[in-house]
Formats: C-alpha cells, sequence, structure tokens
C-alpha cells in the first residue's frame, strides 16, 4: 500500500472516532437532562418515629393532662402533669417531686403549672427561695411584659417546670373568673404584653398557652361555677378579644387553651367553646391559622362537668388535641377508644393531635 493510501485511511478514521466520540457525549448529556430525578427519601422527624411505635391507648393517654395528685397507676405515660398549689412544697421538695415524675416513662411529659402572677400563682411561696419578687396581678406590670415573661421563666426553670398555662390572652376585668389577671381592658395593649411574655418565656425554652379561647372577658359568670354566657357579636370577638391571641401565635405559642364560655355569636349551637367546631376548627385554625396544640380548660369545671365522658369525645371532634383533667382518665381513655372501634373517631384524629404534641415536644427538645 502506498504511503498516501495508509494516509488517507488514517485521516478517516480519525475523522470517524472524533464524530462518533462527540455523538456519544452528545447522547449522554441529553440523556443527563432528560432522566428525572429522583428524591431522596425525607428522614422521619423524632416525633413521626416515635408515633409510629405507639399503641392506641399510649397515644390517648398522651392526649391527656392529669392533675399531678390524681395519677393512681404510675406506669402510665399521660402527655403531661399538672401541679396546684397543694402539690408545691419547698424548692428542693418540689425538684425533687418533678424528678421523680420523670422515671420509668415511656416519652417526656409536661410539667405544667398555672403561674400567671398575681392571685394565679402556685409557686408564690418559691420565689424568695431563688432571690425574685413575685408576679403581681397582671393588670397591674408596669413592664410591657417581657421583663414579666423573664421573671417567669426564671422561677419555672429553677423549680423544674417545662410548661405554662399562661399567658391570660383575655380583654376585660369585669369577668368574675379573670379579673385582674387580665393585663387591660385595651385589646392592643393586652395583645402587646401577651406577645412579649410569649417572646420571652419561649426564649428560655418553656411552653407556653395563651387563654382562653375566644376570650372570657365579656362572660361574666365563672365557669369553675356554671354556665357562663356571652351576648357579645362576632365582629366584637373579631375586633377585640381575638387580638391577643393572633398576637400571641404570631410570637410563638405553643397551645391555645379552650374557654367553656358559650357564644351564641360564633356558635349557634350555643354550646361551650371547648365542645364548638366553628370555634376550635372553623375560627382558630382556619381563620387565625393556629397549628399548634390545642388544650381544654379543666373538663371537671361546673360548665362542662355533667358532660361526663362525652366532654372528651365532644372536645376531640370539636379540634382539640389535649384534654385536661378528665374527671376519670380510666373512663375517658375507654370512651375514646369506643368511639374509635364505632368509627365515631378515627385513628387517624387521634394521630393527627399526638403529632402536634409531640412536635411541640420535639421543638422544646424533650423527645
Amino acid at each position: 500500500m502506498s504511503k498516501s493510501k495508509a494516509a488517507i485511511i488514517i485521516a478517516v478514521v480519525l475523522v470517524l472516532g472524533t464524530a462518533i466520540f462527540f455523538a456519544m457525549t452528545n447522547l449522554t448529556r441529553q440523556q443527563e437532562t432528560t432522566t428525572p430525578e429522583i428524591d431522596a427519601p425525607s428522614e422521619k422527624s423524632r416525633a413521626e418515629t416515635i408515633l409510629e411505635n405507639m399503641t392506641l391507648e399510649d397515644k390517648v393517654y398522651q392526649m391527656m393532662v392529669i392533675s399531678a395528685s390524681e395519677v393512681k397507676d404510675d406506669t402510665i405515660t399521660f402527655g403531661g402533669l399538672v401541679y396546684f398549689k397543694k402539690d408545691i412544697g419547698t424548692l428542693a421538695e418540689t425538684k425533687a417531686k418533678l424528678e421523680a415524675a420523670k422515671i420509668g416513662k415511656k416519652i417526656p411529659m409536661l410539667l405544667a403549672v398555672d403561674e400567671e402572677g398575681g392571685r394565679v400563682s402556685r409557686l408564690k411561696d418559691l420565689y424568695s427561695e431563688v432571690g425574685l419578687e413575685p408576679v403581681g396581678p397582671m393588670a397591674e406590670i408596669q413592664d410591657d411584659g417581657y421583663e414579666t415573661g423573664e421573671t417567669l421563666a426564671e422561677i419555672l426553670l429553677a423549680v423544674g417546670f417545662n410548661t405554662d398555662f399562661a399567658p391570660v390572652a383575655d380583654v376585660g376585668q369585669d369577668s368574675e373568673a379573670i379579673g385582674n389577671r387580665a393585663f387591660s381592658t385595651d385589646a392592643a395593649e393586652t395583645a402587646k404584653k401577651v406577645a412579649n411574655i410569649v417572646t420571652a418565656l419561649e426564649e428560655k425554652n418553656i411552653i407556653t398557652s395563651l387563654k382562653h379561647f375566644p376570650g372570657h372577658g365579656s362572660a361574666l359568670a365563672d365557669t369553675h361555677e356554671g354556665i357562663s354566657i356571652t351576648e357579645k357579636s362576632r365582629e366584637g370577638f373579631e375586633t377585640v378579644d381575638f387580638l391577643p391571641f393572633e398576637a400571641g401565635i404570631a410570637a410563638g405559642a405553643d397551645m391555645v387553651m379552650t374557654a367553656h364560655i358559650t357564644a351564641p355569636a360564633l356558635d349557634p349551637e350555643s354550646i361551650p367553646a371547648t365542645f364548638s367546631k366553628p370555634i376550635l376548627t372553623d375560627i382558630l385554625r382556619n381563620q387565625l391559622g393556629f397549628e399548634g396544640v390545642i388544650i381544654t380548660d379543666a373538663l371537671g369545671m361546673g360548665a362542662v362537668a355533667e358532660w361526663g365522658t362525652e366532654s372528651s369525645l365532644r372536645a376531640i371532634e370539636a379540634g382539640a388535641d389535649i384534654i385536661l383533667m378528665p374527671e376519670d382518665y380510666v373512663a375517658a381513655k375507654d370512651a375514646i377508644i369506643s368511639a374509635i372501634d364505632s368509627g365515631r373517631l378515627t385513628e387517624e384524629r387521634i394521630n393527627e393531635s399526638v403529632l402536634r404534641i409531640l412536635k411541640m415536644k420535639e421543638k422544646h427538645e424533650l423527645i
């Protein structure tokens, strides 16, 4: 073969090789751009993982906060315990009691107390032991709420509580049940102080609870004693009573506690707000956009006591996540499970509430 022919063949091979190389490169690029990406499976949260491994009974008890003095079976893991004045001893005694309550529990509990200041101060006798001045009635505080919140956080942490059923977000001081527990008769002033107290408590990792939705200020009778009805208009609620709750929610409040008041303008069925889906779901969840935990006020109070175990069912149906102090927690648990068996409630509905509770605990590093 002549040198000229060999050169031609080599050139042809080089050209073909180059063409094939570029063609394959372009094909690979096209495949890379047209092949859909497959997302890696998302990692489950701690709360979701715990929920998956809970029994139905565990879930139902997680939806209950019980008076510490009413616990009859230490093997049950409740969502939390609430402590009253009668449960509080010296600082050392109370700290030891809270530590003992944690032993053997599957899931860390809310250790809660009503520490508002003023006449609702379960820890009043302990302030001096930690070098603090007791917090006075909310109607009398002189700061914008933040310093008051810092003081509340300091006493709660010193004793060992992780949850405060505060602040009061009710507007108005004429109500027998509220009075000087409310910051002001002015909605804007109340909203500012509520938001600042929530901020101060949350900064110290204390779980907070606004109360008492939809607003107890205009319901004059005391729901501890019996039925309390307010004739306030829906507009009145929206332009006054809801404002502090909206401010507290925006500040990061973890929970909203229901009122047992009856507000016909918000629900024509005229039942206690705790049992009202229009109030808890349509207004609090949907209108105000609250995504946290809804907790009832105590179910043994006069306004709802006659409902018995039905009170737990009605509250859950309305949208509540935590049942506070049912009169008989075993009977309440059995009623809820029976309602699931009958189809009145679903386990999916229970899961929604338990996941909210567990996410709140995860946020505050309890789980």
